[in-house]
């Protein structure tokens, strides 16, 4: 194995390292004291087969030689770095951070998958049909057609409704003051005997305070009427709301 051995360049130039001859005869130049170049090693130390015996050879004086055991540091250096990376446990290491990373993708793209959908925001939905009213719990529809009172029942019928029922004082007070005085026929109808909705259940004696007599029933100016069905008025239809 041949060693670098420094070489001081004549004329100014900049010492480096030059690879010395295999000439055994060849030992130290001549040169003349204060001589630029003197005392410059151009043979490889005798016997050297690593840096280990070079250094050994040299007498370890960097003193005298100072770009040799330059050399001889970058070359340790470089031996270092590539025993590091060439080792086994240098591979086991690096395949271990490798597969963590692949495991952290797998499990990152497990967890989008899994995250539950965005459920929509359904749309505000009206407890009635258009150009139907919303009150205490259900919807009415004031007609501006008129019809008799037999035509008024089916046309409520058709919107899954019927002519209105009421079931309280505060439903009617609601209706009168809607009706603006109009006549309207609403649900209720004698039947010989007494007055029932057309839902089959009687009215009770709250709401039907009626003293005129006929068989179908409207609703006046401030109260319950009575007069013969086949009489043409607006009517009045509710049924439950949507929700």
């Amino acid at each position: 194995m041949q060693l670098l051995h420094p070489v001081q360049g004549s004329g100014g130039e900049d010492p480096g390292l030059r690879l010395s001859s295999d000439d055994p005869d060849v030992d130290r130049a001549e040169t003349a004291p204060g001589e630029k170049g003197a005392g410059v090693l151009r043979r490889p130390l005798e016997g050297a087969t690593s840096i280990e015996e070079g250094e050994e050879q040299s007498g370890g004086r960097e003193a005298d030689h100072p770009i040799l055991f330059k050399a001889i540091g970058n070359l340790r250096a470089r031996e270092s770095s590539r025993v590091l990376y060439c080792t086994p446990l240098a591979r086991a290491l690096f395949i271990l951070a490798c597969l963590q990373c692949v495991g952290l993708i797998i499990v990152t793209v497990l967890l989008v998958k899994r995250s539950p959908p965005e459920v929509p925001t359904p749309p505000c939905v009206e407890p009635c049909p258009m150009d139907w009213l919303y009150n205490g719990r259900k919807c009415y529809h004031f007609s501006k057609e008129e019809a008799e009172w037999e035509d008024s029942q089916g046309i409520c019928s058709s919107s899954n409704a019927s002519l209105a029922l009421i079931d309280t004082q505060e439903e009617l007070d609601f209706m009168l003051d809607l009706i603006c005085r109009k006549h309207m026929w609403i649900g209720l109808r004698h039947n010989g005997t007494q007055f029932h909705w057309v839902n089959g259940t009687a009215c009770n004696s709250t709401v039907c305070a009626i003293t005129d007599e006929g068989e179908c029933v409207y609703i006046g100016s401030n109260a319950l009427r009575v007069s013969g069905c086949s009489l043409i008025r607006p009517y009045i239809c509710n049924k439950k709301p949507y929700l």
